[in-house]
């Protein structure tokens, strides 16, 4: 599967997600491999058991996570949950502080991408590859925090398809401004 469509996918599934730096403080490695950590904030997270298990996280480790609101009865004990394998990572012991996480190259990305829309000659719409390409970042990144923008309401989608039969859209295109997907006739 295209990792561009997971991680859309993934985020459509979690839409207050967000990416956080997480300390693996326990591991139940002797009773069901549950791993609890915390953020930055002091927030408390949950790791599934699968999770720990495929990335081998250990007591002492630190991720990097997609991580959304827990289930409403573990909340208050647990406010977090990480979401999916593919959104984690490990960080190498040697990551120095400064390494910025992926969330805040997210938060960054989005401010590239509204300055660069925001520019005279790029106030059309846009496909995401056209963004990728101009931003010189790669294009899973760029549509993921396009799709956090859409969700906040700062940036318009348009889904476009050659059949009306079909289930996905062809391309999509995306503006800061509706009136840019108008066509004016003269």
């Amino acid at each position: 599967m295209n990792n561009n469509i997971r991680s859309t996918n993934i985020l459509k599934f979690f839409p207050n997600s967000v990416y956080k730096r997480v300390l693996v403080e326990t591991v139940l490695d002797k009773v069901n491999d549950e791993g609890f950590g915390i953020t930055m904030e002091r927030e408390k997270v949950f790791i599934n058991p699968k999770i720990v298990r495929h990335l081998d996280i250990k007591v002492g480790d630190v991720i990097e996570a997609l991580i959304a609101p827990n289930d409403k009865t573990k909340a208050d004990s647990t406010p977090w949950t990480v979401c999916h394998i593919s959104m984690t990572k490990v960080l190498p012991v040697e990551a120095p502080e400064e390494i910025l996480s992926e969330r805040q190259i997210e938060v960054s990305i989005e401010e590239r991408i509204t300055e660069l829309l925001q520019k005279p000659e790029n106030e059309y719409p846009h496909r995401v590859g056209e963004i990728s390409e101009k931003l010189g970042i790669h294009t899973d990144q760029v549509q993921l925090a396009l799709q956090r923008m859409h969700n906040a309401g700062d940036i318009w989608e348009a889904k476009i398809e050659r059949k009306g039969t079909q289930d996905r859209a062809s391309y999509v295109l995306w503006a800061l401004d509706d009136e840019l997907f108008s066509v004016e006739c003269e």
